[in-house]
């Protein structure tokens, strides 16, 4: 579908270029020079290029493999970190999770063996350097290498900036960067070492155009965005061509830790974690060091640099940004912003919902006793041997493993 897009966004402009050069001229505006033919070729080229790469994974490029190597996953216990931990398996990885929510963490863990992975639970929480320090350094000492490393826990903070408190700011930072700092850091010297790595970091596409409400996640994104650029920029230096690093920019997507807010306002879009999922562990054996997802991002994001800002904000003034987040502080817990990607334990409601929908998709009855189990007991424990969780992952977008 991506490839569909790109193809006919190019034929447009082509057809807009022929159109361009035959009735328009340069438009002088101010200082600003604004060739419309000239900017009209520049993007056919920039369309014509990401058409070839898209294409090209079909027939000529070849794909690392993935079987047999350890791979650590922060943020595993829910959302994206689960499902990348999940299709990270299916390629045959030995799977190093860690989140700061042990059931959910351990649950992913589950998942995965229940279809014949291995994978290992440890609960940490990455704002503390010392506790990820240490986990870290057990980590080396009980498998000895972390082979692919998924920088992807993260919080998010829906507000005005004068009504966030400093703490929530200080956390937010710490978690989706200071602590990828600390954790890429312990991890790289090994990788290059060893000879063998790839590093990827769960971003956003608000790091490349931020938006009001989101001061400090934007920032904080674009900080981790421009460190991973970086990073690539030290490895070259040194020669380095067999420990990779990629950045992942996805769009909104539906995960738990915005899911009450999705389902007070529906007509938000937002990804499945499955799609997203799938996307990342593409681009890990494509070694891609940018993964937009979805691909015609890339496109928009050339087109936000020739917008202007205040029109960018009008149309996030127009999606009821104020509403957003008036929904976001309402069903969030001041204290789920110490934590990662989670959700909340007495969280009945979510976890009601989605066990219907699967017990729906299968047509279990609901009527079974050993179904009907509450939030604290190991709900995929209990309905697992009726399930099959590639099946859930891949096919029910309302299911957020």
């Amino acid at each position: 579908m991506d490839i569909l897009i790109l193809i006919v966004l190019f034929s447009l402009l082509i057809f807009f270029t022929y159109q361009a050069n035959r009735n328009l001229s340069s438009i002088r505006t101010g200082y600003l020079l604004l060739d419309l033919p000239v900017i009209s070729v520049v993007l056919s080229i920039t369309l014509l290029y990401e058409v070839i790469v898209s294409l090209l994974p079909i027939w000529a490029r070849s794909k690392q493999k993935l079987n047999g190597k350890i791979a650590l996953v922060t943020g595993a216990g829910s959302g994206i970190g689960k499902a990348t931990s999940i299709q990270l398996s299916k390629e045959g990885c030995i799977l190093i999770l860690w989140d700061i929510n042990k059931s959910g963490n351990e649950e992913t863990q589950r998942m995965i063996e229940c279809n014949g992975g291995k994978a290992f639970a440890y609960t940490v929480d990455v704002s503390d350097r010392k506790a990820l320090e240490q986990t870290a350094e057990t980590v080396i000492q009980e498998h000895t290498r972390v082979d692919i490393l998924v920088c992807n826990a993260g919080i998010v903070n829906i507000s005005r900036l004068h009504k966030l408190g400093n703490d929530r700011i200080d956390k937010l930072v710490t978690v989706n960067f200071i602590s990828i700092v600390w954790l890429t850091k312990f991890f790289l010297k090994r990788m290059v070492e060893h000879d063998y790595g790839h590093i990827i970091c769960t971003s956003s596409m608000s790091a490349l155009r931020g938006t009001s409400h989101t001061c400090d996640y934007a920032t904080s994104k674009a900080a981790l965005s421009n460190y991973f650029i970086s990073l690539t920029g030290d490895l070259d230096i040194i020669n380095c061509k067999t420990v990779n690093v990629s950045v992942v920019y996805p769009i909104a997507v539906r995960t738990p830790l915005v899911q009450k807010v999705i389902d007070a306002i529906p007509e938000l879009y937002c990804l499945n974690v499955g799609y997203v999922a799938r996307q990342i562990v593409d681009g890990i054996l494509l070694k891609k060091e940018f993964i937009l997802i979805p691909q015609w991002q890339k496109i928009v994001n050339l087109l936000n640099f020739l917008m202007p800002v205040t029109f960018l904000n009008y149309i996030i003034k127009e999606l009821d940004i104020e509403r957003v987040a008036a929904e976001f502080d309402k069903y969030t817990d001041r204290t789920s912003h110490l934590a990662t990607t989670t959700v909340q334990s007495d969280d009945h409601d979510f976890m009601s919902s989605s066990l219907q929908l699967i017990l729906n998709a299968y047509k279990i009855p609901d009527t079974k006793s050993q179904i009907r189990v509450s939030v604290e007991n190991n709900v995929w424990h209990v309905i697992q041997p009726y399930l099959d969780s590639r099946y859930i992952l891949d096919n029910n977008p309302s299911v957020y493993v």
